[in-house]
């Protein structure tokens, strides 16, 4: 008999041992050991560090909102309860042992199914937040739907067909939102007019999420919304993608592939006639289909306008930073997260690059660390120096117009995101908005006394708004709009006021008599330009495809911007926007149209129902038989507490706000094992043991290889 006892404290856990899925290339650094605590609900064990009781508490009360949803969707009802893991920051993320893999900036969150475990960071945006938390419970649902809850259960049970992965990640999407929304149809627009658009088996990548969540958009719209749920139900039951659609559509995947194909170029292309293609009122600097890229993006023009920072993947397919010179078009790369083990990785979801008012220097946000920095970037030689500041989460950079402070939305803990301002002469940082709710995307006014930006906090303002006093899980997290404050005095100032409409990035007019900015008021991100006297809009675009990041000259002759364009992300220069024809509204989109009669019908029917009648009036129900002989009195159920239902019948879900120690515990993750018997050798078989904590911090591995007798055998032992 052979025993081995093997204990290992590195990276190279016991699950990369038992699956053989050893990370390549990309070691995971600890940088921080996590005090682990959790609080709990009807239905989920929401596990946080540190200081994150807060976002704790935030998540056990959108997951459960959240639950209720999916249920009722999927018709299925949750067996096991589900634990949720959150992390402060996508750093902090990135340092789980939960599962091996490297959680790259664009992974927002993940859904394992050893355990069926959440794994989530908050990044400072609430509504972003509520998104991933519903996105990713949609796959513990799932999970536990169609796999039994646990790897154990799906090995055990090896007849079971797995989902596409369209289908799970497009329904995540389409649950997460309420069905489609605008950004996906900004993407499945230009992928319809782009003649892209070929059927449900290109569905992969990032077309996988947009389609998916289009195709069951499109199913709700013309089935009714019960019908996805039933396609899931039927797939479960039948285990085959071509007979759940014979049975749910009556017609062949194939068809249904055609169809929906054919369908959505009938909604998007009537709007050819109606927009204007981004290339026709736009100068193009990029094009991603020449250069065999995805991503060009977060565009900054330089002060003189003579050349454009941007992030980009071209060449080697990793992201980079990069300028052009805007009248030779010669594309520089700077710098990339490849080059440098200092320089990590860009923030290439949440962009903000900034010049410095001479034009020799960038700034940039990146990961530094175990934290997020500021990078200030020679342009021409490429050397840079970092800013830390102890900030986890670091989003838009914007630098002074005079040159001495750079401001930028970043969150310190789990629980807000703020505006900050570092001054370069004293060295110093101010916090400018303190307090829940969520401010991004700052913008100077041209004498550096004002800061512009994105908010959340509707009419709060000059007010104290902390965990103890405020609960943002009953906030509108969604809404939007855009404020300026004052940076002497840290008043704030409400500038427009129409929260349901997506606003996405601000420049300021040179004269500070106006501001440009993004937003989605028909459906389509355009250009827009606000009189700061008048408070009167005006469209500066009519775009077909979206238009974003938006950056100006300091004289105002130029501005930058990012576009979707025939599937892909290019940079595009208009000259002039404050001479640029202007619109008082732009015609909607069938989309935004639909959102709206929809509220209005809703409007119509709560009018309807406050509306005070002078006079009683009967309503009649039909004819029915009523055999009162079969009459009977039905007892009040003991079981259901009248506490726990709400008035409209539904039950609440209750979050116990007590927070409680995490222990460690080990669970089995995987136990297999197979058995033979030989006339010659006898006995003999083997057994694998994986057992783990809920952290995935403690790992504990057995194996056995039995042969004839103990004598004979194996043993195997690890602890990591």
């Amino acid at each position: 008999m052979a025993l081995l006892v093997i204990i290992l404290a590195g990276s190279q856990t016991a699950f990369a041992q038992f699956t053989g899925e050893l990370p390549f290339g990309k070691n995971k650094i600890q940088y921080q050991n996590f005090d682990w605590w959790y609080v709990q609900s009807d239905h989920f064990d929401v596990y946080y560090h540190d200081d994150g009781y807060y976002a704790a508490l935030f998540t056990a009360h959108k997951a459960e909102q959240a639950l209720a949803i999916i249920q009722d969707q999927l018709s299925f009802t949750i067996t096991k309860r589900i634990a949720i893991i959150v992390y402060n920051s996508h750093n902090q993320f990135q340092q789980t042992n939960v599962i091996d893999q490297y959680m790259y900036e664009g992974i927002g969150g993940v859904t394992e199914l050893f355990k069926n475990r959440v794994v989530i960071p908050f990044e400072g945006d609430y509504a972003k937040f509520a998104h991933v938390i519903h996105h990713e419970l949609v796959h513990a649902v799932i999970n536990d739907m169609f796999y039994g809850g646990s790897i154990q259960s799906l090995i055990n049970n090896s007849g079971q067909a797995m989902l596409p992965l369209w289908m799970n990640e497009g329904f995540a999407e389409y649950s997460s939102v309420g069905g489609l929304d605008v950004k996906t149809d900004q993407f499945m627009r230009d992928v319809a007019v782009s003649e892209y658009l070929r059927g449900l088996n290109q569905l992969n990548g990032y077309f996988a999420y947009r389609g998916g969540q289009a195709f069951w958009s499109y199913v709700a719209a013309k089935y009714g919304p019960e019908k996805v749920g039933e396609v899931f139900n039927r797939f479960r039951v039948l285990r085959d993608v071509e007979r759940t659609f014979q049975s749910c559509f009556g017609m062949s995947y194939e068809e249904m592939s055609e169809q929906w194909s054919k369908d959505e170029k009938k909604f998007y292309f009537p709007d050819v006639d109606r927009y204007d293609y981004v290339e026709d009122w736009a100068q193009r600097l990029t094009n991603h289909q020449k250069e065999n890229n995805f991503y060009n993006t977060s565009p900054a023009i330089s002060p003189d306008g003579t050349t454009i920072a941007f992030i980009s993947d071209r060449g080697s397919g990793v992201f980079g930073l990069y300028t052009m010179d805007v009248k030779t078009r010669d594309v520089k790369k700077l710098v990339s997260s490849s080059q440098s083990t200092d320089f990590e990785q860009l923030n290439f979801l949440t962009p903000g690059i900034s010049w410095d008012p001479t034009g020799r220097t960038i700034a940039i946000g990146g990961k530094a660390g175990g934290e997020d920095g500021i990078y200030l970037v020679d342009v021409v030689s490429g050397d840079y120096e970092v800013l830390t500041f102890g900030l986890q989460t670091i989003g838009g950079v914007s630098w002074s117009p005079n040159g001495r402070y750079i401001a930028f939305d970043a969150a310190q803990g789990a629980i807000q995101s703020d505006i900050y301002v570092y001054d370069l002469q004293t060295r110093s940082l101010s916090i400018i908005t303190d307090d829940l709710f969520t401010d991004r995307e700052p913008a100077w006014s041209p004498d550096s006394k004002w800061l512009y930006f994105i908010s959340d906090r509707g009419e709060h303002l000059n007010g104290v708004y902390t965990p103890k006093d405020y609960s943002m899980w009953d906030h509108d997290v969604h809404q939007q709009d855009i404020y300026r404050v004052e940076l002497q005095t840290k008043s704030i100032e409400r500038i427009t006021n129409d929260p349901s409409i997506g606003k996405y990035s601000i420049a300021v007019a040179p004269d500070h008599a106006s501001l440009l900015y993004t937003a989605d008021y028909n459906g389509i991100t355009n250009i827009w330009e606000l009189n700061l006297q008048t408070r009167q809009k005006v469209a500066r675009s009519n775009s077909l495809q979206e238009v974003s990041q938006i950056s100006i000259t300091r004289d105002g002759t130029q501005l930058a911007f990012a576009s979707q364009n025939r599937v892909g992300y290019d940079l595009f220069l208009l000259k002039f926007p404050f001479d640029a024809p202007t619109r008082d509204t732009l015609p909607r989109t069938k989309f935004r149209q639909q959102e709206l009669d929809e509220q209005n019908s809703l409007a119509g029917i709560l009018s309807d129902v406050n509306r005070p009648s002078s006079e009683p009036s009967a309503v009649g129900y039909g004819q029915f038989d009523i055999l009162l002989a079969d009459a009977a009195i039905v007892e009040p159920n003991e079981d259901i507490n009248p506490d726990d239902v709400s008035g409209g019948g539904s039950p609440i879900a209750r979050v116990d706000m007590e927070p409680r120690e995490y222990r460690v515990s080990f669970t089995p993750d995987v136990i297999t094992g197979n058995a033979g018997y030989s006339n010659w050798f006898g006995a003999q078989g083997t057994t694998q043991m994986l057992f783990s904590d809920m952290m995935g911090d403690h790992e504990i591995y057995f194996m056995a290889n039995l042969f004839l007798d103990l004598t004979n055998s194996n043993f195997f032992l690890q602890y990591a």
